[in-house]
Parts: C-alpha cells; structure tokens; sequence
C-alpha cells in the first residue's frame, strides 16, 4: 500500500481530532469517509444500537464528515442528549485536513463562491494497483482543491466509497452540484442511475464512457475518446494517402476511426490488419512509394496495438510515412517507449505533464511535501479535474450546462478542457495534446488541439 494513504488518512485524522469537542461524558466524533456505525461501535466499544439511538440516525446510518456522539462510560448509554447538540454538519475537505498542511498561510479564504463537488471511489472489491489508483487521484484532487481554496473558492467535498452490493452507500449524493465518479464503465452508469438526472456526473478516466456521453443527458466526459484524439490530428491534403490500421480484437476502435474519416470528408483510404505477433497484413498493397502515406493506428487494445507499433518502426524507415497513435500507446507498461521513438509517432494523448515547466515542478514538490511520495498520472488528472469543474463554476455557475461549451479552452498541468455537448446526451472534453516522438528520443509537443 502506497504512503500516500496513511499519509492522506493521518492528515484527516489529525484534523477531525482537532475539530472534535469534549463535553461531559461524550466524545465527538467525526466520521470518515471509510467508516460505517459497525466500525465505529467496534473503535469504541459501544453498542451500535446505542449510537444510534442516543444520536438519532435514520437508519442506523452515518455520512461522511458527520459528527456524532459517543458515550464514554456504559452509564450514558441510555441518556437522551442528541436534542442539545446542534444538527451535524458536513464539513468541506479543506477542513476537515490539517490547515497547516493545506494552508501554509494559516487561514482560509471565503467569498460568496460556494461549490459541493461529490467524489465516488471504488476501493472494495478492486485490485490493490486500482485503489492505490483510486487513492492518487483523490489526493489530486485535494490539491487542486486546495489551490482553488486559496484562491477564493469555498468547495465542499463529498467523499463516498461505491457499495459493492446496494446503493445505501450512494445515498443524497445527487446533492452535489457536480459528482466525480469511480473510473469504469459499469460504475459510472452506476452512478448516473443515483443522481437521476438532477446531478451532472463526471467521467474521469475510462475512454470507453465515451458512448455513454452520446446519450446521458447529465454526463460529462473528461477524457477525450479515441475518435476525437484522431480527429484533432488528421487533415487531408493533396497527396496524402491514407492506411488505417487495425485488429480484430478491436473492432470498436476502428469503426471510431472510419466514422471520423467519414465526417472529415476523406472517403479514400486502405484497411491493414494488424496480426497477432505477426506482420500488419495489406501493407504492400497499401503503401505508396511516392506519396505522404498517413497511417492511423486505430486500435486501443493492448497487445495487437503493441504489435502494430513494433511493426511501424520497420515501415518508417521507408520514409514517406507519419504515425498517428491514440493515447493509450503512451501509457501501457508493456509498450517499450523506445518503440513509439522508432516508429516516430505522432501520439495524440488527452495527457501529457511537461516536467520541465515550473507549474508542474510546483505541484510536484507540493505533492511530495503532503503525501511523502511521487506523483501520479492519476493525481495530475484529480488534481486538474478538480481545478477544471470549480473554475468553470466559478465563472458560470448555474448556467454551466450552457454556458461551457462557449468557454475558450482551458490548459492544465497534464489535460487540457474544451467542451462540446452532443445533441441527444452530454459533454465530451475534445482537448488533445499532440505529441511528437522523435527518434534522437526527444518528445515534442506539437500543439494542443483544438
């Protein structure tokens, strides 16, 4: 298990036993956002039944961030005190963490900005690379909470874990002004089904939500799919000859591509299969010795995509060839990079973090300040997610759903933001970054599109 989690669970820790006030007989306690009443009455050794009772939950349920009363000796366990103590309050993330951590003047900052952003991790049930996923990319967005906090921004932030078996867990979280789901597919249609229309929910990392933002009125997809990667890049001039390649374990990726082709006007070109750990079949047939010969690798799936690359660092040194990538070539363990700089790709990425720019060298020693450890992918992207949804509903407020797709693009330290709104669903992030492998093993960003 990475630092990063004692490290985020000592901060809140620290800071819920700061806020905690004693009275006779009674202790506060703040709940945490992995607690339920079973693991609290065990902490204690009081009875659950007793702590609900004697703090009034319906259900016998308790919220994150929600303060009850704990009996400290067996002779309260039957007095009726909750009708005296104030109703229990939800506190934002920035104070429920140490304020010396978080805030190194030492105080907060308020306006009349208010934001409630809701944040549904799935920890149970997932591998230990997923929750320390998971992990990375809440303490990203604590970051970027707490850069927009001392800013101005009054944000409060609803932790939840995804219920494995009911949707208890889920309960009010539709009343956030935005909800930042679980990263797959199945747990993102979860969590629309919650919020029922009234919430807009945010897709974070999976591409494949995609589809789901064709038709979802109140989804939000951040990162851009496969066909909006190419579709940035792609541009059809005289003598271009266009290859599509593609795998048969992939159809879905290659439909994408033809769709995009077809809306760009570029209705002539060849499909090359890509061979399981053999040649890219067609090829001969396809590549024109005397033309600019583009070629879309349009497959996401991990080992055919793997083999395609490998594949293109013999076919460039034809000359006469440029390389268009999605992002995931970037990002799977078992792609060699030094592959990508042979085969001098063109990668269009909706990720990419410039380490030598000072914004991002910034965040970076902020990060291993508070968490002990390195940085993530997974924490630039909460980290810039975050900064993305309250800046914008800084500026448009209640008329975001409107109102974002005519805001100008917004770049961050490794994602970029510039929306459309499909006819019959949601909003899809079209920003890519353009990325240049070179073969002197250089990257060069080429531009951010669009």
């Amino acid at each position: 298990m990475k630092r990063a989690i004692s490290t985020i669970c000592t901060l809140i820790l620290v800071a819920a036993m700061a806020l905690a006030q004693q009275q006779e007989g009674f202790k506060t306690h703040t709940v945490r956002w992995y607690e339920d009443l079973e693991s609290i009455s065990a902490q204690y050794g009081v009875p659950a039944d007793v702590i609900s009772k004697i703090n009034k939950l319906k259900n016998g349920k308790v919220s994150n961030r929600q303060k009850i009363l704990i009996p400290l000796d067996e002779k309260y366990w039957n007095v009726e005190t909750a009708e005296s103590e104030e109703p229990a309050k939800t506190a934002t993330a920035l104070e429920d963490i140490d304020s010396n951590a978080f805030f190194p003047s030492g105080r907060r900052h308020h306006n009349h900005d208010n934001f409630r952003l809701g944040l549904v991790l799935a920890l149970d049930g997932v591998s230990e690379s997923q929750r320390n996923n998971a992990l990375d990319f809440y303490a990203g967005v604590l970051m970027g909470i707490r850069e927009m906090g001392m800013q101005g921004m009054d944000i409060s932030l609803d932790v939840r874990k995804m219920p494995q078996y009911d949707m208890e867990g889920l309960d009010e979280i539709e009343e956030n002004d935005m909800v930042i789901a679980p990263f797959r597919y199945n747990e993102v249609e979860t969590v629309l089904r919650e919020c029922r229309k009234k919430t807009i929910v945010v897709s974070a990392l999976d591409h494949k939500v995609a589809s789901l933002a064709s038709t979802r009125s109140m989804l939000f997809q951040a990162p851009s799919s496969s066909a909006y990667q190419f579709d940035s890049a792609i541009e059809a001039q005289p003598g271009d000859n266009f290859i599509v390649i593609g795998s048969e374990s992939d159809p879905e990726t290659l439909e994408e591509v033809r769709e995009m082709l077809y809306r760009k006007g570029i209705y002539r070109y060849t499909v090359c299969m890509s061979q399981a750990q053999g040649d890219i079949s067609g090829w001969d047939g396809a590549y024109q010795e005397n033309a600019c010969n583009k070629v879309i690798l349009a497959i996401a799936a991990e080992a055919p995509l793997n083999n395609a690359i490998r594949n293109m660092g013999i076919m460039e040194s034809k000359g006469n060839v440029i390389s268009y990538a999605p992002g995931k070539a970037a990002s799977y363990a078992s792609i060699p990079v030094e592959n990508l700089h042979w085969a001098h790709l063109r990668v269009m990425s909706p990720y990419y973090a410039d380490y030598s720019d000072s914004a991002t060298l910034d965040f970076i020693h902020t990060y291993r300040a508070l968490f002990k450890c390195e940085p993530s992918q997974y924490a630039f992207q909460g980290h810039d997610l975050a900064i993305f949804l309250a800046k914008s509903y800084k500026k448009l407020g209640d008329e975001w759903e409107e109102g974002i797709v005519y805001e100008p693009q917004m770049d961050l330290l490794q994602s970029s933001f510039k929306l459309i709104r499909h006819e019959t669903g949601g909003w899809q992030n079209i920003a890519v970054r353009q990325l240049e492998y070179k073969r002197d093993y250089s990257i060069e960003l080429l531009r951010t599109n669009p």
